[in-house]
C-alpha cells in the first residue's frame, strides 16, 4: 500500500504494512516528521532533520490496541504542514486538512519538561499513573520525557520488564532502597530539559497539568493540588490536598537551590521552605491538576518514617530550628542516589 502527495511541489511517499509505517522525503529540502497516536495525539517518534531522499519509520505494534488502530503523521516543510491518518487495521491512508495555525504551533520554541518519578511499592499503580500523564493532552509544541527510577523494589523491576514502555520513558534502577529524595535529585541531574515536574507513581494526572509551565515566571515554583481518593477506604471523603512534592520549576533553579536533603521523609517540606527563604515564590494552583491516592501503605503510615515516627520528629525539629533562626543554608552539594543505573 503506497500513497504519494505531490501537492505544492513537495512529495512524500508513505508505505504502510502490518508492522511499520515508512515515510520518504522526496523533496530537496529538510523537513520535520511526527508520528502520533491518533487517540490522544501522543508523540511516538519525531525526526527534526528529515533529510531529502531518506526514509523515516516506526514499528507500529507497540502503539496499536483495540482502542487505537490509527497513527497520525504530521510533516512540516518550511511554511506548510501535511497531515495523514494511517489506519493500521484497514491499511488505508487518508490525507487530512491543515491550517497555518498548526504550522505556527511547530514554529514556537518548545517547552521541554521532564517528569521525574521515584517508584517503590507501587507495582499495581504505576501503569495507571503513566497513562494518566500520557493522556494529559499537552499542546503540540511541548516536548515531554519521563524519568522513572525504581528504588530497590524487585517486584516493580520485574513488572516494568514485563510491560512495554514507550522509548521516551527512561527507566533507572537502584538495587538498594535509598529514599525518594536522593532518587529525585539524581533524576534532575540526568535530565536535560528546561523544566521538571515531580510526580508520584501512585497518583493520577489530570488534563492541564503541563500547561502551567507557560505561567511559570522567574524564581517561581508551581505547587499543584489534588483531589484525594481511596480504593481501600469506602468511607473516604474527597478533599483538595497540597502535598509538597508535586511541584514544577526550572530544573537549574532546583539544582542551584541544592535539591532535596537526603532525608527519608519531610524532604519536600524542607525544600519548599528553604526555597522561599532564598527568594523563591510558591504559586499554588487552585484548580486540581491530579488525583491524590490515599494508601494504607504510604510513607505517612510507615511505622519507621510515618507521621508519628521518631525519624519524622527529628526532621521536624531541624525545620523548626531553621524557622526560628531564619537560617536556611543551601546544601553544598546535590545528594545523589548511589549506583543508580539506566536499564531501559
Amino acid at each position: 500500500m503506497k500513497k504519494s502527495d505531490t501537492q505544492n511541489m513537495s512529495s512524500f511517499d508513505i508505505v504502510l504494512d502490518e508492522t511499520t509505517i515508512r515515510v520518504q522525503n522526496n523533496s530537496n529540502k529538510n523537513a520535520k516528521v511526527y508520528f502520533k497516536r491518533e487517540r490522544d495525539r501522543h508523540t511516538i517518534y519525531e525526526n527534526h532533520k528529515f533529510d531529502p531522499k531518506v526514509w523515516s519509520l516506526i514499528e507500529t505494534n507497540p502503539w496499536i490496541d483495540e482502542k487505537n488502530t490509527k497513527i497520525r503523521l504530521e510533516i512540516i516543510l518550511e511554511s506548510e504542514i501535511f497531515l495523514y491518518l494511517c489506519d493500521i487495521k484497514s491499511g488505508e491512508i487518508t490525507k487530512l486538512p491543515s491550517s497555518n495555525l498548526q504550522v505556527k504551533a511547530y514554529q514556537v520554541q518548545p517547552y521541554t519538561i521532564s517528569v521525574l518519578m521515584s517508584g517503590y511499592n507501587v507495582t499495581e499503580y504505576i501503569e495507571d499513573a503513566l497513562k494518566s500523564l500520557f493522556s494529559a493532552h499537552p499542546p503540540e509544541y511541548y516536548k515531554i520525557d519521563y524519568y522513572l527510577a525504581i528504588d530497590g523494589d524487585e517486584k516493580l523491576l520485574e513488572h516494568i520488564y514485563r510491560i512495554q514502555l514507550p522509548p521516551f520513558v527512561k527507566v533507572y534502577y537502584a538495587a538498594e532502597n535509598q529514599g525518594s529524595f536522593r532518587i529525585k535529585n539524581s533524576l534532575a541531574l540526568k535530565s536535560d530539559s528546561e523544566y521538571i515536574l515531580f510526580f508520584d507513581c501512585d497518583d493520577l494526572a489530570l488534563p492541564g497539568i503541563f500547561e502551567h509551565v507557560e505561567q511559570l515566571q522567574k524564581n517561581q515554583i508551581i505547587r499543584f493540588g489534588g483531589n484525594t481518593f481511596s480504593n481501600h477506604d469506602p468511607r473516604h471523603k474527597s478533599k483538595l490536598a497540597r502535598p509538597g512534592g508535586v511541584i514544577m520549576q526550572k530544573r537549574m533553579d532546583f539544582l542551584n537551590l541544592g535539591g532535596y536533603q537526603p532525608w527519608r521523609c519531610q524532604g519536600d517540606d524542607e525544600y519548599n521552605r528553604r526555597a522561599e527563604a532564598n527568594g523563591r515564590v510558591l504559586v499554588d494552583i487552585e484548580q486540581p491538576r491530579f488525583q491524590y491516592r490515599i494508601l494504607p501503605t504510604s510513607l505517612s503510615n510507615n511505622p519507621v518514617y510515618g507521621v508519628n515516627s521518631v525519624y519524622r520528629d527529628i526532621y521536624r525539629k531541624i525545620i523548626a530550628e531553621n524557622v526560628a533562626t531564619k537560617k536556611w543554608p543551601i546544601p553544598g552539594r546535590i545528594h545523589e542516589a548511589d549506583n543508580l543505573v539506566r536499564i531501559l
